[in-house]
């Protein structure tokens, strides 16, 4: 569609055995009055660029919709590949030494601590370190499970918002602003490659509403726009990384936006590699170290009757 051919043209070069069935459905439609803005519409609605799509027509012509929805499609999924990446294996290691720790603790070291009651009666220390174990890792999985709870509370429509405006105010959790300053800035990038003029830009991000996050950010950004500031102050809010105003105060003054947008995805991906490496690397230590730590705590207690017995 970019290089002039109609829907009806791009559907005959594109049809294969496997979108037949799709495009004789579009056919249909088109062919029965509806408008191709709504046919296309519904036929993404269920795809990854469904939720960028509706919003956008209603701003934009079908083929920018089009071109749009599926750079931010791909730009997000990018981001979201690269955090998953990075730490599902840390926190899976993580979450199965707990659980293994108390099941260890719950079935394993009761029986160990009764075979070694044949040896010693001196065991004292031996079920601190058993009760021990439990309460760590009880409090851990509880607070894992908290966090999860609070995570699925908060990420929800309703409270999203105003969870993230509380924590990038109370300048909690670095990270998820910088994550979602990046986020903006690329959905903002990717309006600028379309050509499309800056409040028309904020507009379009704006009926994002299953981004409820990226939708917010820029009904502020436009509204402050509209009330007569300046455009690097306007990227001066309390809800972005503070390093975005330094680049946009730049760019400004050079006349180089697009440049600049690109430069700070470019650090912040490298900040945010940086940052997910360190904390991938934390996890990875301490599971290593609980494990080797119940490794140590099995093998001096299946010594302990050899040194009981060479004391004779």
């Amino acid at each position: 569609m970019r290089s002039g051919f109609s829907i009806r043209e791009a559907m005959d070069i594109l049809e294969d055995e496997h979108n037949r069935a799709c495009f004789e459905h579009i056919r249909m439609r088109l062919g029965s009055g509806d408008r191709a803005e709504d046919v296309i519409s519904e036929v993404f609605s269920k795809t990854a660029y469904g939720s960028y799509l509706s919003g956008f027509l209603k701003v934009l012509p079908l083929k920018k919709a089009l071109g749009l929805s599926v750079r931010m499609s791909s730009g997000n999924e990018e981001m979201k590949k690269q955090l998953v990446s990075e730490m599902v294996y840390p926190l899976a290691m993580f979450l199965i030494l707990l659980c293994g720790s108390l099941l260890f603790s719950e079935l394993c070291l009761p029986a160990l601590l009764s075979m070694l009651g044949g040896f010693t009666d001196d065991l004292s220390s031996w079920k601190v370190t058993a009760i021990l174990i439990r309460t760590v890792s009880m409090s851990m999985l509880g607070m894992l499970a908290g966090g999860m709870i609070l995570m699925l509370v908060c990420t929800r429509r309703r409270w999203i918002c105003r969870a993230y405006c509380l924590i990038s105010e109370k300048h909690f959790l670095p990270l998820l602003s910088e994550s979602v300053s990046a986020r903006f800035i690329l959905f903002f990038a990717q309006c600028a490659e379309m050509d499309l003029p800056t409040r028309q830009s904020l507009e379009v991000m704006a009926q994002m509403e299953d981004h409820p996050l990226i939708c917010m950010l820029a009904r502020e950004m436009d509204e402050a726009l509209r009330s007569g500031t300046a455009f690097d102050e306007a990227m001066h809010s309390r809800h972005l990384d503070p390093s975005l105003y330094r680049f946009m105060r730049i760019a400004v003054n050079t006349d180089g936006a697009k440049e600049m947008m690109k430069s700070y995805l470019a650090m912040s991906e490298e900040r945010m590699k940086r940052r997910l490496k360190r904390l991938s690397r934390l996890i990875r230590t301490v599971s290593y170290a609980g494990c080797g730590v119940l490794l140590i705590i099995v093998y001096q207690i299946l010594m302990m009757p050899m040194n009981v017995l060479t004391q004779f």
